[in-house]
């Protein structure tokens, strides 16, 4: 159940939208054609989980809840959310908001009128007290309050995953494929949350030299452009990111070099189909979305844009974290 879904993820800025655009080439899948922010997002499934698993509480579940749904509409709301990008109603059209809906009723147990602390201002509260003073009976700072039913662990992943079928069904059913890929980015941070969630699903990851990422640092706003501070950015990642990895089994996650996607081709794709199961003869659109030519310049910008004593400070500092560096035996570069 559910191996019909695929993941690909990255560490920020480390070229996972190359392998999205691979996954585009392949008759069978659906590449969803924006991040999907609902997982790992501050606010989000897994968020969602915490409050109404792990830390419950009558005053948590609420504001779980209504934040989650927050989080839906503002990825729907391409000019006037923190999600500027993001259009996920035009990918599900207004099936998401039936699809949320369900999902919130199967996870709440009742609602009531009321307000908490951490809702109210001392504005609600003198206007409630004059017309408390006044006999005038309006509730008119009153608002829904969610209380979530006590769930485990398996009843929250049992609504999820439907919530989740429904959306995969949905564009699976307009695109007339078979298959759906996620472009989640952070996912890499917490790849056993999803495979608790999800069992059978792939999770590709690619990463990528981090002095190909500084080298365009400038480009990202979330990406710091201090070098001392990029260098502590990146450690904390690949940390993280190398800690996580092994506590998912080698069938499920597959860490993929950008550098070996772009300048060696063939054999990459040959492990990322082995890994996904997926016949070369698929493959119908070769070269349409994701061209290894053309990515050749990004591979190699860091050597023409990057001073030499900062290239190598770089790597210098990342080469215990970072495995491919640990690999490399003659680097060719001037100090």
């Amino acid at each position: 159940m559910y191996s019909n879904i695929t993941f690909v993820s990255g560490l920020g800025a480390t070229g996972s939208s190359a392998l999205c655009d691979l996954f585009k080439e392949i008759n069978e899948y659906y590449v969803m054609p924006e991040e999907f922010r609902l997982f790992v997002d501050p606010d989000g499934i897994f968020s969602l989980k915490s409050a109404l698993v792990d830390n419950w509480s009558i005053y948590q579940s609420d504001f779980a809840i209504e934040r989650f749904i927050k989080l839906v509409n503002n990825l729907n709301q391409k000019y006037s959310s923190p999600y500027y990008y993001l259009t996920h109603d035009k990918i599900f059209d207004k099936a998401i908001y039936q699809y949320l809906d369900d999902y919130i009723n199967s996870l709440t147990d009742f609602k009531y009128n009321g307000l908490w602390l951490g809702r109210r201002n001392l504005y609600n509260i003198m206007l409630r007290n004059i017309f408390n003073k006044l006999r005038i009976n309006k509730n008119y700072e009153m608002r829904e309050i969610y209380v979530s039913q006590i769930l485990s662990s398996n009843e929250f992943y049992h609504h999820t995953r439907k919530f989740i079928h429904n959306l995969v069904m949905y564009c699976l059913r307009k695109s007339s494929k078979s298959k759906f890929v996620f472009d989640e980015g952070y996912l890499s941070m917490n790849p056993s949350n999803m495979i608790s969630l999800l069992p059978h699903v792939k999770i590709n990851v690619v990463i990528r030299d981090p002095r190909g990422i500084y080298a365009e640092s400038k480009k990202w706003s979330f990406i710091p452009n201090d070098l001392d501070k990029f260098i502590q950015w990146q450690k904390a990642l690949l940390k993280r990111w190398n800690r996580q990895k092994q506590n998912v089994s080698s069938n499920q996650i597959l860490e993929i070099e950008f550098e070996n996607l772009v300048l060696d081709y063939n054999k990459t794709i040959d492990k990322i189909f082995l890994f996904n199961g997926i016949s070369h003869s698929s493959h119908a659109k070769k070269g349409i979305y994701f061209n290894p030519q053309v990515s050749r310049d990004n591979v190699f910008k860091w050597q023409t844009e990057l001073p030499s004593d900062v290239s190598w400070k770089i790597f210098d500092s990342l080469k215990d974290v970072y495995k491919p560096f640990r690999n490399v035996q003659n680097i060719k570069m001037s100090r």
